[in-house]
């Protein structure tokens, strides 16, 4: 597996900066990824696919893309290791962040019960009417 990551010039955005994407080519795959950092062109070092030591906090930023590197590695033996070719697909989700749960379909969260019980307690009604507002 190569790892590399490259800058797209051609999204950059309103304010100059451009977004960073993680690349990877395995087995006939290729696997992009949006790695969350964006920069100046002219604090991105094309040719070595680093961030250049005039970009402020170059350091950090740099240091993120190894880790993402190395767990798009690790991710990768991990599932190589099992007998599995992983899609890229299946490299996305092992990257993406942890999501908060979410309330399941079909069920009322707890701050919505709590808010119609705080609502229904205090003498109003309706939480719409509370507001003042005309219902049609």
């Amino acid at each position: 597996m190569k790892t590399q990551f490259k800058q797209i010039t051609e999204k950059t955005d309103r304010s100059g900066k451009a977004p960073v994407f993680l690349y990877a080519y395995y087995k006939s795959y290729r696997f992009k990824y949006f790695t969350g950092e964006k920069c100046e062109p002219k604090h991105w070092d094309a040719d070595k696919g680093k961030f250049r030591r005039s970009l402020p906090g170059y350091q950090e930023a740099q240091t993120f893309l190894e880790t993402l590197a190395e767990k798009t590695v690790k991710t990768y033996r991990e599932y190589m290791q099992k007998g599995i070719v992983p899609t890229p697909a299946m490299l996305k989700s092992e990257l993406l962040p942890e999501s908060p749960q979410t309330t399941a379909p079909g069920r009322t969260s707890w701050n919505c019960l709590r808010s119609l019980w705080c609502c229904l307690s205090s003498g109003v009604t309706s939480p719409i009417r509370s507001k003042n507002t005309t219902v049609p």
